[in-house]
């Protein structure tokens, strides 16, 4: 997938919908594209840190414990976040 397309999917995401496609586009020239394959864990908030993702082919399930809450699909975009003591 091109940086072009990627940045289109992104263009369809309603959190980058005021960003232009060239900033876009750079964004996603910076970005670390990864496979994973089915049952690998690809973000989780236990590891702390600032991660995006999104996804471009295929699923991906969210889950809390062992129930799925909700699966994301191609255009997706998921996130954790590192929380800070106050």
């Amino acid at each position: 997938m091109t940086a072009q397309e990627c940045a289109s999917m992104l263009k369809n995401n309603r959190i980058f919908q005021s960003v232009n496609e060239s900033r876009l586009e750079e964004l996603v020239y910076g970005a670390q594209m990864r496979t994973f394959r089915r049952g690998d864990e690809l973000l989780s908030p236990e590891r702390g840190g600032r991660t995006m993702g999104m996804i471009l082919t295929g699923s991906a399930a969210v889950n809390k414990g062992r129930a799925v809450i909700s699966t994301l699909v191609p255009g997706a975009v998921s996130y954790t976040h590192l929380t800070l003591p106050t």
